[in-house]
């Protein structure tokens, strides 16, 4: 890691607190450690998380999500869009919890897989990756080539979540990141001797969209994908027409916009096919009855470009473009230019867009389109313009993560011995949160991609945080990055879901998502630009965090905090209540709540419903509606967490805290109680040492690992208790659940007057607690 991303990382933490508590939350932010470190396989303060499948006769588990899906995914026809909501084939709204995973595993595997996740709360998958994962077939030296084992295990993936009531977002599993351009795929100038001499410059990327050979290869690509018969389905029907199929993605992480579109490293036949396209736009776009031709219009609007770039050619009628890099940060002698530029590349990527999804609804697919999901290089320009060109589809969809600062040159995919990292809570920089988001007018919004980079103890606040704040920002379908093809991970792997502290923490956030347990709030600010603006490089005033994960996480790829537009309208007003922008006016609605509602003196942001609130200088949230109350972040700093209907008290340092209605009643007046505790986990045997990292004439303790480990995962114990307010004259059981939801034993409560107390199991996540139903108020 490098002096610039550690000095990134202060600036967003200053962003993100009020002046007055930055020191403060630096301290917090970086002195915190993971779990203790114990050169023993079992520490003391841990117990092993051990999930095995229940054995024949085992009690049926009492905690259940199943009923909440479907009896089979599309029984009531597409998934679609009403306005910025989803709703079911039946008219009914939907929000979808959803995780990734691959598909890549025999079918009663999957079936398995989908009836685990179904249990805990989960109504869509999203199929990406595979052991032999991208559509075009890289064995082949043809571009026409599709790889049959992606359509197979799409095909096997889907029929399995179907059965569990589960909708699918089927992603193409084209990666561009993995294509290497071959000399026999015929696309212009990429010779055998130009490969050989260029070998770090054979991926393609953004070359879809203006490459016509390409692009018609692309899109039989897709017809295949959705038109073939699937052989596992009752009636063998394809992608296209199946209704358990939500969600069908277009492409995957490439677009013309993010650091990645350099046409400089294009032979230079595709530069000259590129600068013709942009030279011939430009020319119908400002065609006069005076000018004599097209080289003459262009002659006149390019008078005042300088200065000109190499390969410009008027002539031959070619006009070279800049890389994506070049469009938030050229100076103002380019401006005349970019302003052109943008407005073409937004043109051309909205139109590959629409043609695709054409396909789609061709082939009979009455489902989602979602375009892509990719960033930019410049957010505050050219992130609304790149959603722009998804309004094409159906489905607004970006990925995004909180990731650990990783103290190595060079950021690998997997973690291993010899890492060095810092680990993090978004509790004490809100403003870096993945589930702050900034939404487009009348459109429904995805997170493809979201998750707590691993290493990272802070990642039991996800679950929780994720929940409420989407909740209460009405945003549609978070899907958590990633599961393999087993419930859960063996390894600790960088974006492991299948872990104590995140799937374990999924029934009792998934209900209050799906339930809708917070208040959905009003729309706090409606950010007015116009694409004109866009082009003119004008910056919007308000933008969600980057959300890289930690392999592209550097210096180079994320804008300055404070860079222009950025901190015009606050941040935080994105957990304050919804944030959206739209493209058809100039001017901006915000609520006169904000200034209220966020206060920075104290480091306090409070919903705009009340019922959430994130304290950054004590590092705390808290949710407190009728159905579902709790907590997460330093939990034993916090003391005495009060609530409308409980009381928490815990003496583990870090950790989540939950208490939320089984039988859809207020809390008060609940018969069946649902008491879920998150704790910081890791793998058996996993092992750090200390490290002093010098940066900025200060030290901080950083963490280098020793060891990985492996299973089974170890869980901190819990150490706190519960009060339930008013509860004594209905309380009839208490009963400690297994790692599946499952009765493990009776828990004995005290009566305090009228409250009832439950001391926490030390060794469990979920207590059940049955009551007498009591009259709603």
């Amino acid at each position: 890691m490098n002096a610039a991303l550690f000095r990134t990382w202060l600036a967003w933490l200053f962003l993100a607190a009020s002046l007055g508590a930055a020191e403060t939350a630096l301290q917090r932010f970086y002195a915190w450690p993971p779990p203790p470190d114990h050169p023993q396989t079992n520490g003391a303060d841990f117990w092993d998380w051990r999930p095995e499948l229940p054995v024949e006769g085992a009690p049926a588990p009492l905690v259940d999500l199943r009923s909440l899906n479907e009896a089979v995914a599309g029984q009531h026809g597409w998934v679609t869009r009403r306005g910025d909501k989803l709703v079911l084939g039946d008219g009914r709204p939907v929000r979808f919890w959803a995780v990734n995973t691959t598909g890549n595993a025999p079918l009663p595997e999957l079936e398995r897989l989908c009836r685990d996740l179904a249990q805990r709360g989960v109504n869509l998958v999203r199929i990406h990756g595979g052991a032999r994962k991208s559509l075009l077939d890289f064995r082949s030296d043809r571009l026409d080539a599709v790889n049959p084992a992606v359509i197979d295990q799409m095909h096997r993936a889907v029929v399995a979540a179907r059965a569990a009531g589960i909708y699918t977002f089927v992603s193409n599993s084209f990666f561009i990141i993995e294509m290497k351009v071959k000399a026999s795929y015929g696309l212009e100038g990429y010779t055998q001797s130009w490969l050989d001499a260029h070998p770090g410059q054979q991926v393609p990327f953004g070359l879809v969209f203006l490459n016509d050979r390409f692009r018609a290869a692309f899109k039989g690509w897709l017809r295949e994908f959705v038109t073939a018969p699937n052989p596992y389905h009752p009636q063998r029907t394809p992608l296209g027409r199946d209704r358990s199929v939500a969600v069908i993605e277009i492409l995957n992480e490439d677009n013309l916009f993010f650091y990645t579109f350099k046409p400089e490293t294009w032979p230079e036949e595709q530069r000259t096919l590129a600068g013709r396209k942009f030279f011939a736009w430009l020319a119908a776009r400002h065609r006069a009855r005076e000018d004599a031709d097209a080289t003459a219009t262009v002659r006149r609007v390019t008078a005042t470009w300088e200065p000109p770039l190499p390969g410009d050619d008027l002539s031959s009628g070619v006009l070279q473009l800049l890389n994506a890099g070049a469009m938030g940060t050229a100076g103002p002698r380019q401006a005349r230019r970019l302003a052109e530029q943008i407005a073409f590349l937004g043109d051309v990527q909205r139109g590959f867009h629409a043609e695709m999804t054409a396909l789609f609804r061709e082939c009979g697919f009455g489902g989602l389109v979602s375009p892509s999901n990719w960033h930019t290089a410049t957010p505050t320009i050219l992130l609304d313009l790149e959603h722009d060109t998804y309004r094409q589809g159906d489905i607004i969809d970006r990925h995004a993560y909180f990731s650990p600062v990783i103290a190595q040159e060079k950021v690998k995919h997997r973690i291993g011995v010899g890492d060095v990292f810092l680990g993090l809570s978004t509790l004490v920089g809100p403003a870096s949160s993945p589930t702050n988001v900034r939404q487009t007018f009348d459109y429904p919004s995805a997170m493809s991609e979201f998750q707590w980079v691993n290493y990272n103890a802070a990642g039991v606040e996800g679950p929780l945080l994720a929940a409420a704040y989407f909740s209460l920002t009405d945003f549609d379908l978070p899907v958590w990055f990633a599961l393999g093809t087993r419930l859960w991970n063996d390894s600790l792997a960088k974006w492991a879901v299948g872990r104590p502290s995140v799937l374990g923490q999924f029934p009792g956030a998934a209900l209050l998502f799906r339930r809708g347990d917070v208040a959905e709030a009003p729309v706090v600010v409606r950010e007015g630009r116009t694409l004109e603006a866009i082009y003119r490089r004008e910056p919007a005033r308000i933008m969600p965090p980057r959300g890289f994960d930690s392999t592209r996480d550097d210096a180079s790829t994320r804008d300055a905090p404070g860079s222009p537009g950025s901190e015009r309208i606050d941040p935080l007003a994105m957990m304050v209540g919804k944030v959206e922008h739209t493209l058809d006016r100039d001017t901006d609605e915000v609520s006169p709540r904000l200034a209220e509602l966020i206060d920075r003196r104290n480091g306090r942001v409070t919903s705009f419903t009340g019922e959430l609130v994130t304290d950054w200088h004590r590092g705390l949230f808290t949710v407190n509606s009728p159905r579902a109350q709790g907590a997460t972040g330093f939990l034993r700093a916090a003391g005495r967490i009060e609530l409308r209907d409980v009381t928490w008290e815990s003496d583990n340092r870090f950790g989540a805290l939950l208490a939320i209605a089984l039988d859809d009643r207020p809390l008060a007046a609940s018969g069946r109680i649902l008491l879920q505790v998150g704790a910081m986990d890791r793998p058996t045997g996993f092992v750090t040492e200390p490290v002093k990292l010098g940066w900025q004439g200060a030290d901080y303790t950083g963490h280098r690992i020793k060891a990985t480990g492996g299973l089974p995962w170890q869980v901190e114990r819990s150490l706190g208790s519960v009060v339930l307010k008013g509860a004594t004259a209905r309380f009839t059981s208490a009963t400690v659940l297994d790692e599946n939801l499952r009765p493990r034993a009776p828990l004995v409560g005290r009566v305090e007057g009228s409250d009832l107390r439950l001391k926490l199991p030390a060794e469990s996540l979920y207590v059940v607690v049955e009551l007498r139903p009591a009259k709603e108020q």
